[in-house]
Order: C-alpha cells, then sequence, then structure tokens
C-alpha cells in the first residue's frame, strides 16, 4: 500500500487541472504570462512563448500602476537569459501596463548586448512609449534619437505615430534627422 500525503495529493491534483486547462487557449495566455515572468525557481523572468503581440497604446493620460510582483524582475538572482528574451518578457510587461518591470526589462536587453540593431531600436521604441506615458519628455525625446541611432530606417506604425503622448515627439525627433 502506497501512502500520500494530502500536501502532495493536492498539489498533483493542481497541477493535473492545470494540465487540463492549459489546453483552453484563454487559460493558456494566462498560463503562458505566469510562465514568461517566473522560471523554475520562481525569481527570474524568462521568456518562454512565441512571438509578442504587437503594441497597444494605453488608455488614458496617466500610466496605469500595478502591484509589483513578490519578487522584482531587478531583485532576481544573475541567470544567463538572451538579450532577446528579456526584449521579449519586457514587451509584454508593457502590453500588460507593468512600466516600470517593463522599462528595467527593456534596459537590461540593451545592456545583454541586442545585436540585432532592429531589436536594440525596439527596446529603445518601448522605453519612448513609457518616458512618454509618464510625462518625461525629454527621456522620451533621447529614446527616439536612440531608436533611429540603432536603425536609421526605424519608424512608428502609422496608429503609433498618431498618439496623443509620443506622436508628437516622435516626429519632431524624426524631422530632426
Amino acid at each position: 500500500m502506497i501512502f500520500v500525503s494530502k500536501r502532495a495529493l493536492h498539489c498533483w491534483a493542481l497541477v493535473a487541472v492545470i494540465s487540463m486547462l492549459s489546453a483552453c487557449a484563454t487559460v493558456q495566455k494566462g498560463v503562458d504570462g505566469i510562465v514568461s515572468v517566473f522560471d523554475q525557481d520562481g525569481a527570474k523572468p524568462v521568456a518562454k512563448s512565441g512571438q509578442p503581440a504587437q503594441p497597444k497604446a494605453p488608455s488614458g493620460d496617466a500610466p496605469k500602476t500595478s502591484p509589483k510582483p513578490a519578487t522584482s524582475p531587478a531583485a532576481a538572482p544573475a541567470r544567463a537569459t538572451s538579450a532577446d528574451e528579456l526584449l521579449a518578457a519586457g514587451v509584454r510587461q508593457y502590453e500588460d501596463a507593468r512600466y516600470p518591470e517593463a522599462a528595467e526589462l527593456l534596459k537590461s536587453s540593451l545592456g545583454a548586448g541586442l545585436r540585432n540593431r532592429t531589436s536594440q531600436a525596439r527596446a529603445h521604441k518601448y522605453l519612448a512609449f513609457i518616458h512618454c506615458i509618464s510625462e518625461r519628455e525629454a527621456a522620451c525625446r533621447q529614446s527616439f534619437d536612440r531608436a533611429f541611432t540603432a536603425d536609421p530606417a526605424f519608424a512608428l506604425t502609422p496608429a503609433e505615430a498618431g498618439h496623443p503622448k509620443w506622436g508628437p515627439v516622435y516626429r519632431s525627433v524624426a524631422d530632426a534627422r
């Protein structure tokens, strides 16, 4: 006869339920979000899923704030994470309106050495968006300038360029080049 503790039984039941629910597309997005933020140690941001979705403009003038996770990405122990994974994680945090976390990950992706100039420009673009919606126009302008420096062909989509917060700053930087 095999004896299993209640705790172990509950853990296995939870794993079974999550496995069954992960087949549902709606729940899978939530599971991917959790898995993409924390690795097995529960402390380091990593990218596990495929391509990030296109950016969406935040609604309203002020950035949304959200509670920080139990362990912030900056406090996580060092681990070999690729610059592209950090960029993808930063974009996901931006899309979830977690701007401070997104900014940390985007800066980390640049510091980790994004090799592709388009990826460098993309990281600077999201940093510019964060600065602009946080009323830091000089930093927004500087991030757009760095995006153009990284990739001279850098351009916002028409929808992005029409945003009331960063559109005018982007056009001013683009016109000055």
